[in-house]
């Protein structure tokens, strides 16, 4: 569930919109790769707008090198008060940019006197639908940096005790640690099959899954239908040697790198501190069959 907003340039003579009417100074941004990772790079078509200082799930908006007649901007459900905050500052901003009276919102069309009370009125929806998700088991988040995996009861409690600040303390500090999101390099195995690879670096802190998963909404280009790997290994990367120096199976890596020791990340994944260059190379050595020997 999202709000979508339209706003179209109100002026005679229309200026495009520069990225620094959307950052203000003080907001980044950057598009989501094939995994949902933060890339950084503002690109043609969809991109994320973050507060680094509170990162949520940030808010989508609509990019080309010429945007100068109308913008999407998009704020989903389940995210935080920061977000929420942005998503209308923003608008107010670009409402003054092109000197534009009115905007869509969701279908109805509003005036910058609206805000406030929009603002009011959706973060209090948000907490409703949060404290309202009945479900069991596990949610994937897509935050502004990289996926969460969250309980659905842990969100249901931030909306029934209207924890805002508890929340959006909880993706701050997942998404703001300097780690490696590990996800799988997926390559063909043969004509039907797949295999998927993950990289653990040489002194690199990764967040590592706890099992081995298939790659987010990816599609089988044969059939359409969701990829599957039948295989799943781990590629051992040295940095002195600039290279991979070995490779293992995936439940073979997660025994002998002790990975489910490591301290939890979210329900998925583990912090894995970045293993030394000695670590590295003696699980290279170490014995074990390589699957794709």
């Amino acid at each position: 569930m999202s709000i979508e907003v339209i706003i179209k340039n109100g002026q005679l003579f229309k200026k495009p919109l520069q990225i620094s009417d959307l950052t203000m100074g003080k907001y980044a941004y950057g598009s989501l790769d094939g995994s949902w990772r933060n890339t950084g790079e503002l690109v043609e078509g969809y991109n994320v707008l973050y507060n680094p200082n509170r990162i949520g799930r940030g808010i989508e908006f609509s990019w080309s090198n010429n945007v100068k007649d109308e913008i999407e901007l998009r704020v989903n459900f389940i995210s935080t008060k920061y977000d929420m905050d942005m998503f209308y500052e923003v608008i107010r901003n670009i409402l003054h940019v092109w000197k534009a009276k009115s905007f869509v919102h969701d279908g109805e069309t509003y005036h910058e006197e609206d805000l406030d009370e929009l603002c009011r009125l959706q973060k209090g929806l948000n907490l409703k639908y949060m404290s309202e998700l009945k479900q069991d088991g596990v949610m994937t988040i897509f935050g502004a940096m990289f996926p969460i995996s969250v309980k659905y009861d842990k969100l249901a409690n931030y909306g029934i005790t209207n924890d805002e600040e508890g929340y959006a303390d909880y993706l701050h500090e997942l998404q703001s640690k300097d780690a490696y999101y590990a996800v799988p390099v997926v390559y063909q195995l043969n004509e039907d099959e797949f295999f998927g690879s993950y990289s653990v670096t040489a002194t690199t802190d990764t967040i590592f899954p706890k099992q081995a998963m298939n790659p987010i909404m990816a599609t089988n280009p044969k059939t359409g239908g969701p990829l599957e790997c039948s295989l799943f290994v781990v590629t051992l990367v040295s940095i002195e040697k600039r290279q991979a120096v070995g490779r293992m199976a995936f439940d073979e890596f997660i025994e002998k790198a002790r990975i489910m020791e490591c301290p939890e990340f979210d329900e998925t994944h583990v912090f894995l501190k970045g293993l030394s260059e000695e670590e590295i190379q003696a699980l290279a050595a170490s014995e074990h069959i390589d699957p794709l020997s």
